[in-house]
């Protein structure tokens, strides 16, 4: 596979369709809340207008409900968002949401929390006990939370605090790292457990999480490629193996794509390919986890055969364990594999990860990361890949030490774990100073000839106590 063929111009319109869809879904259902509102502000409870502004957004949230259990309509000081999805006025121009941020600025409410099974008497329960509570002017938040507490509203509300003298608090760039890593995990099991019952998968909440997490990537000004590349050199996240792997592999697989110069509108499709490469593997314990290729082909296949995100997912799911498997390369035959644009890119990514970790059910200690970068460089030199670029890239993405590597502090009484980048003899990185029981100490920028990598044999696994000092240090810095 070639560097012009990476580069190649590919569709990557059902990415952007998906997110255009959800973004309108939003903006109507924020238009059918703020048209019920006006309704019975104008006409009161019993009339034919309202109850067709009750339809019209039921019908909306049947739409929205395909993703997600519950409705977030919130407002943080600036902006209104639905599921975190920003509301921002167009050209068109949207008065009403205007309107609907006095409003939710009036009643001091910062979340409406709508769930699945929702009435429209709660509706009708929330906006008379607005009515109710704006009467008074004093503790108007409490008096609409009481009131639906009292009355056993399927609706809940959060009140909305703004510091004096600061600006609305806003999710700051390293707490949307953590919490997109968090989310790949939690929402990887949904996905696996809907497609081995053939439920429609739900893309448009996978396809979301990518673009976050690419739009994370790209941000230079977010400086949070080290924070997430450290993440995904975790193990297991709350001891799931699988979700950790295949969210290790989406970081790795994107950054590795920036790197070759893959084009933004394309980035989606690789993170979502390499996210549902393993979607067949449920229990790594599981015997029939050795036929998960096949089965990942025949669920992602069967999505929507047309649609070349998931071609190639389904495609990348079939065949990213042709020459390697859990226990590293099998034996190549001579014969030239076959890869499609994006495939070389998850396998690398897959390998490595595979390479690194401890793996249920295998009694194989993995190997250092430098280690693993080093097989896998010798591996194309035996014919397991294509090209040395896309390994090569790699390299480029994760330095002489990569990320999450365990090793000692010359000269010093300490352990490091490498949070940085080394990219060359002569650059200094961060790494995080470890005390003889594994706890966090400090961090300091130290040279590659001032640390030595551990040997497989002594591989360390760091405390989740230790972690979490360290995505601290992320936060703060």
């Amino acid at each position: 596979m070639s560097t012009e063929r990476i580069s190649k111009e590919i569709d990557g319109s059902f990415a952007g369709n998906l997110d255009k869809i959800v973004i309108e879904q939003c903006f109507s259902f924020s238009a059918a809340f703020f048209a019920l509102w006006r309704s019975l502000k104008m006409h009161g409870e019993n009339n034919e207008s309202v109850k067709h502004s009750m339809r019209n957004l039921f019908i909306i949230m049947k739409k929205l409900f395909s993703d997600e259990k519950t409705i977030r309509f919130s407002y943080n000081g600036t902006d209104l968002l639905v599921n975190d999805q920003r509301l921002k006025s167009r050209k068109t121009g949207e008065d009403y949401l205007e309107s609907l941020r006095k409003f939710f600025n009036s009643i001091s409410v910062g979340e409406l929390t709508i769930p699945i099974d929702v009435t429209p008497s709660d509706f009708i329960l929330f906006f008379r006990a607005v009515e109710t509570a704006s009467r008074n002017k004093d503790n108007v938040f409490d008096n609409i939370d009481g009131y639906l507490k009292t009355n056993s509203s399927n609706l809940s509300v959060k009140m909305f605090v703004e510091s004096q003298n600061e600006k609305p608090s806003v999710i700051d760039p390293a707490q949307m790292a953590r919490e997109i890593y968090r989310n790949l995990c939690e929402k990887f099991k949904e996905l696996s457990k809907k497609a081995k019952t053939d439920q429609p998968l739900p893309l448009k909440t996978a396809t979301r999480m990518i673009q976050s997490l690419v739009n994370l990537m790209i941000d230079q000004n977010s400086r949070q490629k080290d924070h997430l590349l450290t993440l995904a050199s975790l193990n297991s996240y709350r001891n799931d193996t699988v979700s950790t792997h295949s969210a290790n592999v989406t970081i790795l697989s994107l950054a590795m794509a920036i790197e070759l110069g893959v084009r933004k509108k394309d980035l989606v499709t690789v993170g979502l390919c390499a996210y549902l490469h393993d979607i067949a593997i449920d229990d790594p314990l599981n015997e029939g986890s050795a036929y998960h290729t096949e089965l990942g082909f025949s669920y992602l296949s069967r999505l929507n055969s047309l649609n070349f995100s998931m071609m190639e997912a389904a495609l990348i799911s079939a065949t990213h364990h042709d020459v390697y498997d859990f226990n590293g390369f099998k034996a190549i035959s001579g014969q030239k594999q076959e890869t499609t644009p994006y495939s070389e890119i998850v396998m690398v990514c897959d390998l490595y990860d595979i390479m690194t970790r401890w793996w249920p059910g295998s009694q194989k200690i993995p190997s250092t990361r430098p280690g693993a970068l080093h097989e896998i460089l010798s591996g194309v030199k035996n014919g397991a890949f294509d090209q040395t670029h896309t390994s090569r890239a790699l390299f480029s993405v994760l330095g002489m030490y990569p990320h999450g590597t365990v090793c000692k502090i010359l000269k010093q009484p300490y352990l490091g774990l490498v949070i940085g980048r080394f990219l060359s003899n002569y650059e200094p990185a961060e790494v995080a100073f470890l005390n003889e029981k594994m706890e966090f100490c400090k961090v300091e920028k130290v040279l590659p000839s001032h640390i030595k990598p551990l040997p497989s044999k002594e591989c360390f696994r760091i405390p989740p106590h230790t972690w979490q000092a360290v995505f601290e240090h992320f936060q703060n810095r």
